[in-house]
């Protein structure tokens, strides 16, 4: 396994490209949250990944969206991560990625924030 950094330039066609696979079918994941100020929190637990969604422009800029939710049911939800500075993938040895790391800043508080996604084994 390997990490790396997904490089800014590249994040919007990186996650859309990984979008249209999560549409086949979507993984399940977990995701957490960290900060300084509320600790750590789970916002997700074996939900279904429909996306990661970056918005590159507009007063919204840099924030990135994680899509998850229940198959049957159609209830979904997104956790935004706004004023993302670095995201960092963890890849299998085939190249799959197998948890994110997206750090970003609390626009209110400037504190520093961390979602990360870690998906279950396939």
């Amino acid at each position: 396994m390997k990490t790396r950094q997904i490089e800014r330039a590249a994040w919007d066609h990186y996650f859309s490209r990984l979008s249209n696979v999560l549409h086949e079918q979507p993984p399940k994941v977990t995701v957490e949250l960290a900060s300084e100020t509320h600790g750590d929190a789970i916002l997700a637990e074996h939900a279904p990944l429909h996306g990661i969604l970056v918005d590159p422009k507009g007063s919204e800029a840099g924030s990135v969206g994680i899509e998850v939710g229940d198959n049957v049911s159609g209830a979904r939800e997104v956790h935004t991560v706004q004023q993302v500075c670095v995201i960092w993938v963890a890849e299998d040895d085939a190249g799959n990625p197998v948890a994110f790391d997206i750090e970003g800043q609390d626009p209110g508080t400037r504190e520093a924030v961390k979602a990360i996604i870690r998906f279950e084994e396939r």
